[in-house]
């Protein structure tokens, strides 16, 4: 597989090098993490700005929260809130800063079944000589169009204009959950219009 470094600033992949410590760490197995967010959109579709870092983790016992709170700092990390560990409880999110280079790091904890399929689907990518986990084109569509900020629908159109032929009866299907479960039908409704604005410019 090609190499994507070149992608990706060199602080961010310090960034990444000290974040997969971390998350290797043999207290915290067994988990599953895969990178989804900006950074992951411009792995698999055009490169773009983005102030942060997106991870995803499965498979994650919560019972190991407190080992990980406790060893990120070991790591090169800090806590953007002052109660990580209850913070992280509460809305599934770790919230860090890497110390050196001050660069935000969002990690979600999964466990729906749409986040396992998304670990259980992604691809493993090469940043120089760090090899991580990267959710598929198709999966980060589904995220965005759930999402919806300006950004997002940005980054759509930005994977659909690459990736043309993506399962899109799935990512309705994912979207419709969300938007049932959300009570936000206007998702569903969004999403339809973006993929088939995507299909008529295939045309």
């Amino acid at each position: 597989m090609p190499k994507k470094s070149s992608r990706i600033d060199r602080s961010f992949q310090r960034v990444f090098r000290d974040l997969l410590n971390l998350l290797s760490d043999p207290a915290l197995q067994p988990l599953d993490a895969v990178l989804i967010g900006g950074i992951a959109v411009s792995l698999v579709a055009k490169p773009r700005f983005t102030a942060d870092i997106d991870m995803l983790l499965t498979n994650f016992d919560l019972s190991r929260l407190g080992i990980l709170i406790e060893r990120a700092p070991e790591y090169g990390f800090e806590f953007r809130v002052e109660n990580p560990l209850q913070f992280a409880q509460h809305y599934l999110v770790i919230l860090m800063q890497h110390r050196d280079t001050r660069i935000p790091v969002d990690i979600s904890l999964g466990f729906s079944p749409f986040e396992n399929e998304v670990a259980s689907r992604a691809t493993p990518t090469s940043l120089g000589s760090l090899r991580l986990r990267v959710a598929t084109p198709e999966d980060l569509v589904i995220m965005k169009l759930v999402a919806q900020r300006p950004i997002d629908l940005i980054d759509v159109q930005q994977i659909l204009a690459i990736h043309p032929h993506m399962d899109k009866e799935r990512i309705l299907y994912w979207v419709s959950e969300f938007s049932a479960a959300l009570e936000m039908p206007e998702l569903l409704e969004n999403a339809r219009r973006v993929l088939n604005q995507a299909s008529h410019g295939e045309s």
